[in-house]
């Protein structure tokens, strides 16, 4: 027993020795697959058993030679080893591929100068660091955790060169999950991945750290970038801090939530747009003085520009922070910014927006926390409070009310459904109502799609499935500053039913002059007049003779015995 312990250790002492040994492909076009790479490897390669391979040696894939991983792999356990693509690394098979340390050991991969490479479909654990050198690749639904910094200062990092890194998970590693030199170009397109706890080293690094760009823009799309407990690690940062080239950047669609700030733009030559994300909560600096914005503006010069539209900006030490020079387009009175800001602050007070700058921003149609103009004033600090500082054009601002923009019943969304319907807002009463002609759904699941002002919340999500058996829901919006309002809902699947339902009661007098009784209904009956557009105009008990003050035309009479509705006409003379 003692003696397959000691071989077992001298094993993984082998593979993290400092030893140079290596393997060089030959160059001349060559296909290699794993297995290949075991009966060619020279030893560097081994193959273990239920798919699994290991390698011990440097190996490097030279110009023009390609590395295929195939459905054959299952994992690749790796040794203190460098492994080097200079010619092409395809991964593109259909189940996971796990790459992991041998035991002790650390591990580094290298693209330099290599053409076509393509990773699906790899968690990535436990590596040094992942080195891109102007080099093309795709990088999709991988995972990366547990990367150390001993190559690399983030799990990747990219050199002069435009990845596309999309539905990725990066996940508890020791440095940033993607980075750039501080003087070195590279626009990654970095879409819809997630980014949680990462700096767990908590060093003054954000979870993505980019420097200048290159020819092409930096695209951040749909990204989460969560922080966990590492009060020095922000969400995003971009900097160009040497004016080493143009940057061009676009953030759509983020959620950057939790962390010591949320996005810093800081340096010579960077333009961005910056709309359609959330920045909430990114307030894990513990000097309010050294971070904490929601968004960082800090140029260098006037050349440091942000068009910033559409963002919730909530929770964080500061909201917007700007600083020095620059250009921000916060909103103009053609272009609304309809940025929502609410809750952010220090000490007591609150921040939305402090241009701590030289230069004057405009921000026309957003709102900051309330519907008052005097209150934006209280958020804002600018000219007004300091006489060194810029001027901040934000009147008039945006007002946020709890209702409804619009409120459909869509034939895409329920099954059965012959034609969309679209619900009829009155403010006045707090109802929306909606008429359907005669339709084979289950109304007691009915899905319901509806639009709010960006910075209301409900109490359900459009898209909900709602159950309308009694003809009525209720909905509660908010607005940031606390205004509530319940809604009514009225979902009325009655117009054009079969005649013969309608038989088993009876209105007189028809036509009418608005006063008539309804026989053969039950006196706990409910009793609802609709216009001819869907409109509930009045609901009563059945007690008998119902007056009720209507113009002359053609309504609709519903009744409810909370076992079934029946529809009739009524004319009004």
């Amino acid at each position: 027993m003692m003696k397959k312990v000691f071989l077992a250790i001298a094993t993984i002492l082998m593979m993290c020795s400092t030893s140079k040994a290596q393997w060089v492909s030959p160059g001349d076009g060559s296909v290699f697959t794993m297995s290949t790479l075991v009966e060619q490897s020279n030893g560097a390669v081994t193959q273990e058993e239920n798919n699994s391979f290991t390698v011990s040696q440097d190996i490097t894939i030279s110009a023009n030679d390609k590395l295929v991983i195939d459905n054959e792999v299952s994992e690749i356990n790796i040794g203190e080893v460098l492994v080097t693509i200079a010619g092409s690394l395809q991964c593109n098979n259909n189940n996971i591929v796990n790459v992991k340390p041998v035991d002790g050991c650390h591990y580094s991969l290298r693209f330099e100068n290599a053409a076509d490479n393509i990773l699906n479909k790899i968690s990535f654990t436990g590596g040094d660091g992942i080195q891109i050198l102007e080099s093309d690749i795709v990088i999709s639904d991988c995972e990366f955790s547990g990367f150390s910094t001993g190559y690399t200062s983030s799990a990747i990092n990219i050199h002069k060169c435009d990845p596309l890194i999309e539905n990725c998970y990066f996940h508890d590693n020791e440095g940033a999950a993607i980075g750039s030199g501080a003087n070195i170009n590279g626009s990654p397109v970095i879409i819809n991945n997630t980014f949680y706890n990462n700096v767990t080293a908590n060093t003054n690094h954000p979870q993505i750290n980019l420097g200048p760009g290159g020819n092409d823009t930096i695209f951040i799309i749909n990204n989460i970038i969560e922080g966990l407990n590492s009060n020095m690690s922000g969400g995003i940062s971009i900097a160009d801090l040497t004016n080493s080239g143009t940057t061009k950047v676009r953030m759509s669609g983020n959620t950057i939530i939790n962390n010591r700030y949320g996005y810093n733009q800081q340096g010579f030559n960077i333009s961005s747009v910056i709309d359609n994300n959330i920045f909430t909560n990114n307030n894990l600096e513990t000097n309010p003085q050294q971070g904490g914005s929601g968004i960082s503006i800090y140029g260098m010069d006037n050349n440091c520009k942000a068009k910033i539209r559409n963002n919730i900006i909530s929770g964080n030490l500061w909201g917007i922070t700007s600083i020095y020079y620059n250009e921000i387009d916060l909103g103009t009175e053609n272009d609304p910014g309809n940025n929502i800001f609410y809750d952010n602050g220090n000490n007591d007070t609150l921040y939305a927006l402090y241009n701590n700058s030289f230069s004057d921003i405009t921000a026309i149609g957003n709102y900051w926390g309330d519907n008052d103009p005097d209150f934006a004033a209280l958020v804002i600090i600018d000219n007004d409070d300091n006489s060194g500082l810029g001027k901040v054009n934000y009147l008039p601002i945006k007002e946020l009310y709890p209702t409804f923009l619009s409120f459909n019943v869509m034939k895409d969304s329920n099954n059965g459904l012959s034609q969309d319907y679209y619900g009829v807002i009155d403010e006045e009463t707090h109802t929306v109502t909606l008429n359907l002609v005669n339709e084979a759904i289950s109304m007691s699941n009915v899905i319901v799609d509806f639009e709010i002002s960006l910075g209301v919340t409900s109490d359900i999500e459009s898209g909900t499935a709602m159950d309308f058996s009694n003809t009525t829901q209720t909905i509660i919006l908010n607005t940031p500053h606390n205004e509530s309002q319940e809604w009514t809902i009225i979902l009325n699947n009655t117009l054009g039913v079969d005649e013969s339902v309608t038989k088993s009661f009876n209105i007189y007098p028809n036509p009418s002059n608005g006063k008539f009784i309804i026989e053969n209904i039950d006196e706990s009956s409910t009793v609802s007049i609709i216009s001819l557009e869907g409109k509930v105009l009045h609901v009563f008990k059945n007690n008998g003779m119902i007056n009720c003050d209507l113009p002359a035309g053609l309504y609709f009479i519903k009744i409810n015995d909370n076992k079934n509705e029946k529809i009739h006409k009524l004319i009004v003379i």
